[in-house]
C-alpha cells in the first residue's frame, strides 16, 4: 500500500523532530534539562507515530497498555 502525501509530511516532520532532538543535546545544559526535554519529546515522536500506525493499518496493538499515547 502507498502511503498518503500526508501520511509522509507527518513522517518528514517526526525525522525533522528527532533531527532536532540530535541536535540539541549538543547544547551545553544540565543532564536534568536534556532528559526532561528529551522524554517528552519522544514521548511526542511515538504518539505520533501510533498514531499514523493506527491510521495506515486499522489495528492499534498498544491499545492494552497502561500508557498508550494518543
Amino acid at each position: 500500500m502507498k502511503a498518503s502525501s500526508d501520511v509522509m509530511e507527518r513522517l518528514g516532520q517526526l525525522a525533522d523532530k528527532a533531527d532536532n532532538f540530535c541536535h540539541a543535546a549538543q547544547i551545553p545544559l544540565s543532564p536534568r534539562i536534556h532528559i526532561t526535554a528529551l522524554r517528552g519529546g519522544m514521548e511526542d515522536i511515538r504518539d505520533e507515530l501510533r498514531a499514523i500506525f493506527r491510521e495506515v493499518t486499522g489495528d492499534d496493538p498498544w491499545a492494552d497498555e497502561p500508557m498508550s499515547g494518543a
